[in-house]
């Protein structure tokens, strides 16, 4: 990632993903830092990422969206250290008698 000031945009500074936590732009949009294995229990064995700030207050909300997947929401409680990761529900399909999709709900 490359980042510069406003003031000075011959002034740039390259970070890689590893040497960063959180970055933002200077129109207020957030992106912090997390790893999958920080879940209980760990999610999957896929590489750092960021997410985008949604809400912050007790608990922060973040957006996590991965091109070719629907967005996941990660919910992280400041007062516990605790993280949520949540997904969008999986819709089950079957065909009924009359050979028409029918979505199964539980």
């Amino acid at each position: 990632m490359t980042f510069h000031t406003e003031d000075d945009a011959a002034s740039i500074s390259v970070y890689s993903p590893n040497d960063l936590k959180k970055f933002a732009f200077y129109y207020g949009r957030t992106f912090e830092k997390f790893s999958f294995t920080s879940f209980i229990p760990p999610d999957s064995a896929l590489p750092d990422f960021f997410a985008k700030t949604i809400l912050t207050g007790k608990i922060d909300m973040f957006v996590l969206r991965l091109k070719g997947y629907k967005n996941d929401i990660i919910l992280r409680n400041n007062s516990t250290g605790k993280l949520v990761h949540l997904e969008p529900p999986q819709k089950n399909t079957t065909e009924n008698e009359k050979g028409e999709q029918v979505i199964i709900r539980d």
